[in-house]
Order: structure tokens, then sequence, then C-alpha cells
């Protein structure tokens, strides 16, 4: 067979369905460990280390800026995508070889071996029928046929959670239940199954905390919950906190008499221009500070 000219990277099958095509976040990542990992030990250099970082077989070293780097996840992302594979079993964590500055995890390829051993037994039947005389043959056949109907029988016993799958999170949901039952908020075990396969744990128990918070009444707690996790009611919480703080305290520190604050929002009034506190952080401080010093050298 003639050279193939081209590059093919192999991708287990177990990483193409639905669960994991949906999210093309996962997907990167698992194109980056793929990329990383080798059938063969490697030897990588460490930068400004005089030592060599030894790795076996399927096992590679996660950075975290040479992973945002090269797949643009975010540092959180990254992290949440690498813990869920480890909770579904595809990935384990190598600590002994891991420091402070990365880590270095190993591909569980026990997880991905029953579909390849069924199609090993499957061709080594085959193989043997075309082979063999006609006796050998038959006994043979029904021996192998009679493995593979056991093999075929335990496997169907065998159930692998689906990505962010519920049945992993089982142990949560029900003290999250219990605990929504105790603050008399009214959420269905369906309802929190949906939520666990998009959302972690500490927003959802965060939101529902939010929810508790709220002056007036919510009729219908989940639907209330479900636009809260969707639209991160939690995170603009947390940044109407931290840009009021900021905003009171750069106000004071400049001086800055033509600042007006108030709960939700802070007005430049020579401009007109308001400053919604739930911005992201980072934006809030940067358009804030640049209108201060367009104003600033204006004078």
């Amino acid at each position: 067979m003639s050279n193939i000219p081209y590059v093919f990277r192999p991708i287990p099958e177990e990483f193409l369905t639905d669960d994991f095509l949906d999210d093309p976040l996962m997907m990167r990542l698992i194109r980056y460990i793929m990329k990383q990992i080798s059938p063969h030990p490697q030897k990588i250099p460490l930068k400004n280390k005089k030592k060599i970082l030894e790795l076996e077989p399927f096992e590679f070293m996660y950075g975290r800026k040479a992973c945002m780097k090269q797949t643009g996840l975010t540092e959180r992302n990254a992290r949440t995508r690498i813990v869920q594979l480890v909770e579904l079993f595809f990935v384990e964590k190598v600590s002994i070889k891991s420091s402070s500055t990365y880590s270095v995890y190993r591909l569980v390829t026990g997880s991905f071996i029953k579909n390849n051993v069924q199609q090993n037994v499957t061709q080594t039947v085959q193989h043997t029928v075309q082979h063999s005389d006609h006796n050998v043959r038959n006994e043979n056949k029904n021996d192998s046929l009679s493995f593979l109907k056991e093999t075929n029988k335990e496997k169907t016993k065998i159930v692998r959670p689906s990505f962010r799958s519920s049945l992993l999170y089982e142990d949560q949901i029900q003290t999250i239940l219990l605990y929504c039952e105790t603050k008399n908020i009214h959420i269905t075990q369906k309802d929190l199954s949906l939520w666990f396969k998009k959302h972690d744990e500490e927003k959802i128990l965060a939101t529902i905390n939010l929810l508790l918070t709220q002056k007036k009444q919510v009729i219908n707690q989940a639907k209330w919950l479900q636009n809260a996790l969707s639209e991160d009611f939690v995170g603009k919480a947390l940044n109407l906190e931290k840009n009021k703080f900021f905003c009171e305290e750069f106000k004071r520190e400049n001086k800055w008499k033509d600042l007006t604050i108030t709960k939700q929002y802070c007005r430049i009034e020579s401009l007109g221009i308001d400053f919604h506190f739930w911005w992201h952080q980072d934006k809030f401080r940067e358009e804030l500070t640049r209108k201060f010093q367009t104003l600033k050298e204006a004078q």
C-alpha cells in the first residue's frame, strides 16, 4: 500500500459522541491533548531548568500558559474540562511528575480498549475460520462465538456516562435537593440534572443562594434559576460589588466631583455617560479610567 500523503491524528470514538462534539471548547482541549501524547516514551526539556521531564507512553504535560496559547481557552475553561475528563475516567493526573508550574496527566487507555478488543477478537475468529480445517474450524468457531456472546452480554451491562452526565453528580444533586427543601425552594431532580450538564456545583449553589436574597417573591423558582444560570447572575452580582467599590475608591482618590454613584451604575455628569456596575471588571475599570484621563487632559 502506498504511503498516504496526509497527516492524520486518530481520536478515540468516545470523544466523537454528540455530547463532546456539542462542546467546541472541549474539542479544542482534546485536540491539544492528542497532539501532546505519544505511544512512545518522550523526553521534554524544561525551560529555565536543567532537567528533562520523562514521560511514559500516553502521558502529556499540561502547562497553563501553553494550553491557553495553543487552544485559545481561558484558564478556567481549560481547568474545568480537564476536571471533567478526569471524572469521566478518560484522563488521570500523574501527581509524582507534576510541579507547581505544570501538571502531568495520562490518557487512561483502558477506557478505550474494550472496543478495540472486540474488533481484534472478531478479526481473530475470521482468520481462524479461513485457515483451519473443517473440524477445527467448527470447534473454534463455536468457542469463539460463545466467547463473543458472553463479551457482548457483559458489554451491555457497561454504562459509560455521557459527557457531564448527571450520573457522576448524583451525590451532589441529592445534597442540593435536601438543602433546597430546608430553604423552601421548589426544584426537581430533573432540573438539577440538566443544570449539572452545563454548570459546576459551585455556580449552581451560588445561584440558589442568590435566589434567597431576592426581595420580591419568585413564583416560578426553577425558571428563575434556569435564567439566572444562563445569564450568569452570580457573575454579574460579583461584578456589581467589585466595580462599585472600585468606583468609590477611584472617585475618592482622584477627588472626582463630576462622578455620581448610584446602586447600579455611575455617571459622568459632564458627559452624560453611564457605566453599569455589572460590566466585566476589566472593561469597567479600563473605560472609566480612560474617560477620566481624557477629561483631565482636556482641562
